[in-house]
């Protein structure tokens, strides 16, 4: 080879050098994409909108900047990051092929430089595209005297940068973990996408059988730092549509782990290419222990999806274990057909299927069993910084008095598990302990299990200050609005008014509200939030100031009972506001 000639005076620059050379080609068409996806869509955009040559080339436009460089972050990062690991597979290839892989371990090179050599031009090189995107879209920005935030630019262009190390340098290990091209792509596949939706499904068993288990409340962080591939999109994604300063990815620490943590993939891509032996090219994995651990995730995975399909997630039938233990033991024989090129592996497969199904076993008895106490854990009140109630549309706060109340109710619906009684409403309650934890749990509310403790907080004096509260502040500035939905009128659907308050009528409407509360009956209430009767309701959403991502709302739901005479007399005499 004329490229080995070189090496006589710097091996690894020549092989840095060569290496761009060849990639170069690839970079160009990326860079090609990357002008038609930014600048250039821009461009024909502004010009669709009425944009005259003038306005383009000197005055000002009004466009929608933040929304588009967000779409391209989006875009740009997609394009970028298909593109990096393309490239890393590409300047990798040489181990998925006998003679190459012998050709390259023969360089005078150790191969922590042969893979750097390698990898860091793919690194170097798919930074030109996002860069080129970015700045041809500012230009076009800068050009046309469009009001852009370019701080906000850099932070979204930085994240990228940083994710795009964590997620080189961890699909880095699975080239020279690899004997094929393919079976690298299954590997990134079954460890970057497997694990996390292993995760997502072992959340379907403790929606179903945990009592009390907040459905959504799954922190998900749990879930995106169990793959750089889903971290970067999950983080990117609120990246582009929150606050940039507020949005986790734009936290200068976030970033320095990504690339700490992508260093130290690097790191040990070498440390395990160093243990590589050449004959492991052609193969479909490098190490004994890779196929077997990519088998027991898409049989978990798989056991799982399939007793789902069959069952509607109900975990409880005999129909989800036979599907389940179908779909183990097919993705296993599956997999192992595709990994050993045959089916040489079977009873191997199977072993690992029953594995498989015995973790999603022990999986539905952890939850069945009520998760490790998850069930019946009620927090001390002097463990308690604050805790949130929240049902019928509105959250009652609780933080040093009346916590008894909060504990009270949620003992009570502990005690409702397996309560066949119809239920009235859906009660959230949410702890945020005095050591930074924090608890969330979901109940039915029924007449029997929590609807006395309910009652006691729905007329404690903790809520009642908080609506006072609000009602002073939609008293304040502000833009608001108040509906008032009365009890509807025979053969009639027309029972929603739009009032008009004055500051004084928000305040009277408090100090009314708050002394005929107590006028109502447990009875009342079950009956209303059991849907058994038509009741009166107060809507109040109060706009306060804009911050970056737009106006901030508050809103509350309340409810008017027959026996609050006073507070009805006075709401039908509020002039009601004319609507076209």
């Amino acid at each position: 080879m004329t490229l080995t000639k070189s090496y006589r005076n710097n091996a690894f620059l020549s092989l840095l050098g060569f290496t761009f050379k060849k990639n170069l080609g690839f970079t160009l068409i990326a860079v090609l994409i990357a002008l038609l996806i930014g600048p250039f869509r821009l461009i024909r955009a502004l010009f669709e909108n009425g944009v005259t040559l003038e306005d383009y080339l000197g005055g000002y436009i009004a466009f929608p900047h933040e929304q588009d460089f967000a779409g391209l972050g989006l875009f740009l990062s997609l394009l970028v990051g298909v593109f990096f690991i393309f490239l890393i597979l590409f300047n990798f290839s040489y181990l998925f092929k006998k003679s190459s892989s012998d050709a390259f371990h023969s360089f005078p090179l150790k191969r922590s430089e042969l893979l750097l050599a390698r990898f860091i031009p793919a690194f170097v090189l798919s930074l030109i595209p996002l860069l080129v995107g970015f700045a041809g879209e500012a230009l076009v920005f800068a050009v046309c005297r469009i009001p852009t935030d370019y701080g906000s630019v850099l932070t979204i262009v930085s994240y990228i940068v940083s994710v795009m190390v964590l997620c080189g340098g961890f699909t880095l290990i699975f080239a020279v973990c690899s004997g094929t091209g393919f079976d690298t792509i299954l590997l990134m596949f079954a460890i970057g996408a497997g694990i996390p939706l292993s995760l997502a499904l072992t959340e379907s068993f403790a929606s179903e059988l945990l009592h009390g288990y907040a459905t959504g409340s799954f922190d998900f962080s749990i879930t995106a730092f169990s793959s750089p591939y889903v971290f970067a999109a999950y983080y990117l994604w609120q990246l582009l549509d929150s606050s940039t300063s507020d949005a986790f990815g734009a936290k200068w620490y976030v970033q320095v782990a990504c690339w700490a943590l992508g260093i130290a993939f690097v790191s040990l891509s070498v440390y395990i290419y160093n243990r590589r032996k050449s004959e492991a090219a052609g193969t479909p994995y490098a190490f004994r222990l890779i196929p077997f651990i990519i088998s027991l995730i898409v049989s978990f995975v798989a056991s799982i999806i399939l007793g789902i399909l069959f069952s509607g997630q109900d975990f409880l039938t005999p129909s989800f274990w036979i599907f389940a233990l179908i779909g183990s033991v097919l993705a296993a024989i599956t997999y192992g057909a595709i990994a050993s090129r045959g089916f040489k592996t079977v009873k191997k497969s199977l072993l690992i299927s029953g594995i498989a199904f015995a973790l999603v076993i022990t999986v539905f008895l952890c939850f069945a069993t009520g998760g490790f106490g998850f069930e019946t854990k009620i927090p001390k009140e002097e463990d308690i910084k604050e805790a949130f109630v929240s049902f019928s549309g509105e959250q009652v706060t609780f933080k040093e008095n009346e916590l008894a109340l909060v504990t009270t109710l949620h003992s009570d619906l502990v005690d409702g598990k397996g309560n066949s009684e119809e239920f009235l409403r859906y009660v959230n309650i949410d702890y945020t302990l005095k050591n930074g934890s924090q608890l969330h749990r979901a109940y039915y509310l029924t007449e029997s299990f929590g609807a006395d403790a309910l009652f006691d907080i729905y007329t404690s004096q903790t809520r009642i200050e908080q609506i006072k509260a609000t009602l002073n502040k939609a008293a304040a500035k502000g833009y608001l609005e108040f509906t008032y939905y009365n009890i509807p009128k025979e053969n009639s659907d027309e029972f929603n008014f739009n009032k008009t308050l004055t500051s004084t009528d928000f305040k009277t409407l408090g100090e009314l509200y708050k002394k005929e509360i107590k006028n109502i009956t447990k009875e009342e209430m079950v009956a209303t939030f059991g849907y058994h009767k038509d009741t009166r309701q107060i809507h109040l959403s109060i706009r306060e100031g804009k911050d970056e991502t737009g106006y901030r709302y508050e809103g509350m739901t309340l409810y008017i009972y027959d026996s609050m005479s006073e507070t009805i007399e006075f709401l039908e005499a509020l002039p009601n506001v004319k609507t076209e």
